[in-house]
């Protein structure tokens, strides 16, 4: 089962206004995703596409030429622990960036957006339907 969003949830997540993100789907920007009663059913795939557009129109992530995304952060959007994504770090098979304030202090990742889709299409799998 796909993991879904509410408009708050995305908001939430992102610290930005949840009228900031009812508006992407209101104006046409995003395609208006199905709804769950009565609600935004806004698909996990989707939240890179409205960090982009929310930074595009000089909201809370303005001024980030690349968006990035803290561990704990991603692990929420993916219904995830964030052990994992820290194991995914840690192997090398996820690229991240460490902005602890010095070497040896407890690491502090940031995860770029872009990094985020390079590793989906790596890990992505496509089924073949048998004829």
């Amino acid at each position: 089962m796909q993991r879904t969003f509410a408009t708050h949830e995305i908001a939430d997540l992102l610290g930005a206004e949840t009228r900031e993100v009812r508006r992407l789907f209101e104006d046409g920007t995003l395609t208006e995703p199905p709804r769950c009663d009565g609600q935004r059913a806004i698909p996990a795939e989707l939240v890179p596409a409205i960090i982009r557009s929310l930074a595009a129109r000089g909201g809370p992530l303005a001024g980030f030429h690349r968006t990035k995304v803290t561990p704990p952060q991603l692990a929420r959007a993916w219904q995830i622990s964030p052990d994992k994504v820290l194991g995914w770090i840690r192997s090398g098979e996820l690229r991240a960036f460490d902005v602890s304030t010095r070497p040896g202090q407890r690491a502090r990742y940031r995860i770029d957006l872009r990094d985020i889709e390079d590793f989906e299409a790596r890990r992505s799998v496509v089924i073949k339907a048998d004829r």
